[in-house]
């Protein structure tokens, strides 16, 4: 996997988001965990997050989590593009955005899970509580 990710990892500011969304996935999926390689996933990210859609912003924002990775200005920017799209998000993501706003909790972070996004994760996890 180490040698694979070396490879991959200049060829990451040619992806497009979904497939840096998809990259992150597919890390948490394997259960590899790689700071360096985040790191520059996380970069070349950044300057495409506007373009992200509401899966791969939740993807995103759920490997970040899962993975444990923290770039506090990445995920505030992050959140705040899912915040502005929070009508679009499905039940899925909702969920995804609500394991991320949990892991922000339990590092204490300084990232803020924008009001309206926060609503919506909670509002969804009402709502799988009363589904049997």
């Amino acid at each position: 996997m180490a040698t694979l990710l070396k490879v991959v990892t200049p060829q990451l500011r040619f992806f497009n988001p979904q497939d840096l969304a998809n990259t992150a996935w597919a890390l948490v999926t394997l259960g590899h965990a790689d700071r360096a390689f985040m790191a520059a996933l996380v970069k070349a990210a950044t300057s495409q997050l506007r373009n992200f859609n509401p899966q791969a912003l939740a993807n995103t924002a759920w490997a970040l989590a899962v993975l444990g990775h923290a770039d506090d200005a990445f995920t505030a920017t992050l959140l705040q593009q899912a915040a502005g799209r929070v009508l679009d998000l499905n039940a899925e993501n909702v969920k995804q955005m609500f394991q991320c706003m949990l892991w922000l909790e339990e590092q204490h972070s300084d990232v803020a899970m924008p009001v309206q996004l926060a609503a919506a994760c909670k509002r969804a996890w009402l709502e799988q509580r009363d589904d049997p």
